[in-house]
């Protein structure tokens, strides 16, 4: 079993995951957040065919596709944090906290997007 904390970011909301390996190809995912939107696609995601969602060509429509249509904000760290989760539980990868850090722009610099 591989337990995640996940502190969402701005939403304030958190999810702790738990993976458990169910069979050879298989892992079973539990989700308990604050937010509903969280619970609904983690309920709607239970069981995970990993080599379907850590493979060369990911499925689209099911891991991925379920939490663009269900999750309330396209940047919402969970999903990553499942595929995370499930890289420990299957041994693709060691247990390693992932961090964001926002650093500060350099004095007086505008901050810009492409294109500027």
């Amino acid at each position: 079993m591989t337990r995640v904390a996940v502190e969402c970011g701005a939403c304030g909301f958190s999810a702790d995951l738990e993976v458990v390996r169910a069979g050879n190809r298989q892992v079973r995912l539990k989700v308990a957040s604050g937010c509903e939107a969280v619970n609904r696609w983690g309920a709607a995601v239970a069981r995970i065919r990993w080599p379907a969602v850590l493979g060369r060509a990911p499925e689209v429509p099911g891991f991925w596709g379920s939490a663009l249509d269900m999750l309330t904000h396209r940047t919402c760290p969970v999903p990553l944090a499942v595929l995370k989760a499930i890289e420990a539980e299957i041994g693709a990868a060691r247990p390693a906290d992932v961090t964001i850090h926002f650093l500060p722009s350099p004095e007086g610099a505008a901050v810009r997007g492409k294109g500027g």
